[in-house]
């Protein structure tokens, strides 16, 4: 089959061959696309959550409050169709969407794809040379891997080696090197009413000050009539974090939503709580039921663990007590964090080098008890713990 494309916004189908063509593999030499490099297929057909609205192309895509929409790093079909929906969604006519991208990684569409700068010998870890680079500094980095994705292509009657993910591995394909471009150049062309940012953080990581500084001095978190949609790579942990600070701040805008008394409950229902526990439990330990390690342990092992769902940790009740109407603001907090709350299947590769999937939650206060429990194995060295301090510092 022969390559087939089409300009302007439109998807390109250009085929993904094997490498069996007779086409010599690349020794690249470039400063970004360097020797050792690849360039991977952004992959999430494990990933999608079975709970939020399908959009073809833009996997993980859910409305939030307040007009804040969160979504997976899209093609160029899913970006198109997103925007529709959120116009759909919104009363103004011709709304201005703001749309941050929280990548901390190089990405570069080709074909209208988008494809992941990654280690050959790590093709499913953030590269490490990237780690705190600012938002302007990555998308000159981007400009630039696009030069020498051309100039490869050049050497190479059009095609260029990518990689697609294969089980728990990644095989070489080769791709008519069509319409290269980085992801500014994508949402510049999309839609003159589409604002693009981009504002890095890592991955798996909690957010640093400046990052929230950076999501606090958009013109448009104060405003609940302008769309403001999130995304990074699988529309996951950043993305969830990132909606929950821009529901809260235009929630403290807001003339109407969640403003009363009323409106602002406390988790309390006991069968809820118990399996939201048993849930983590099960995530968390190996070789024994959530039921029999609750009885080995007593029932008021039980109760901590629902102290744990409901976020009742004493550093956080603590400052609860010190901060005017606390407890009150505690449940708004809680109520915000759970709207935006999805069930997705998860990709866990934090400190290992294999991909283990499994069904989760992304929920701060859950992950807290997930990893607190993950870090009861004897075989841990700190890791888990250290993660269910970072969900506990973004939770505070």
């Amino acid at each position: 089959m022969m390559p087939v494309t089409t300009t302007g916004n439109q998807l390109d189908t250009g085929t993904i061959v094997p490498t069996a063509l007779p086409v010599q593999t690349p020794v690249r030499s470039g400063s970004v696309l360097s020797p050792g490099t690849i360039l991977k297929l952004e992959h999430h057909v494990s990933g999608e959550s079975t709970g939020t609205e399908s959009i073809f192309g833009a996997p993980n895509f859910r409305h939030s409050l307040f007009g804040v929409y969160g979504v997976a790093q899209p093609n160029m079909v899913g970006l198109e169709t997103t925007v529709e929906m959120i116009r759909l969604k919104t009363s103004t006519r011709d709304p201005l969407i703001t749309w941050v991208n929280g990548r901390e990684e190089p990405v570069i569409y080709i074909a209208g794809r988008p494809f992941v700068l990654r280690l050959l010998t790590q093709p499913f870890r953030n590269m490490d040379a990237f780690a705190g680079i600012s938002g302007p500094r990555l998308e000159l980095v981007e400009e630039r891997l696009k030069e020498e994705i051309l100039d490869e292509a050049r050497l190479q009657n059009n095609m260029i080696q990518v990689h697609v993910e294969d089980k728990n591995t990644v095989r070489p394909c080769w791709l008519t090197a069509s319409n290269v471009m980085t992801i500014k150049q994508v949402f510049d062309q999309s839609s003159s009413s589409l604002v693009y940012q981009r504002i890095p953080i890592s991955r798996g990581q909690w957010p640093f000050d400046q990052f929230i500084d950076a999501l606090l001095s958009l013109p448009c978190i104060k405003s609940t009539n302008d769309p403001l949609v999130f995304s990074c790579g699988m529309g996951v942990g950043r993305v969830t974090f990132a909606m929950i600070v821009a529901v809260i701040m235009r929630h403290a805008c807001a003339d109407s939503g969640l403003s009363s008394d009323q409106d602002v409950k406390e988790i309390t229902d006991d069968d809820t709580l118990t399996l939201k526990a048993l849930k983590c439990l099960e995530q968390a330990i190996h070789g024994t039921s959530s039921v029999q390690w609750i009885m080995e342990r007593g029932r008021d092992k039980l109760d901590s663990l629902k102290q744990a769902i409901q976020g009742d940790y004493k550093v956080i009740l603590d400052l609860g007590r010190v901060l005017e109407d606390g407890p009150r603001n505690k449940r708004l907090v809680d109520q915000i964090i759970d709207q935006c709350t999805f069930f997705v299947c998860v990709f866990v590769l934090i400190f290992t080098n294999t991909k283990s999937i499994g069904a989760g939650i992304i929920n701060l206060r859950e992950q807290i008890l997930l990893y607190r429990l993950k870090g009861l194995d004897p075989n841990d060295n700190g890791s888990y713990l250290d993660m269910a301090l970072g969900y506990l510092e973004r939770y505070y």
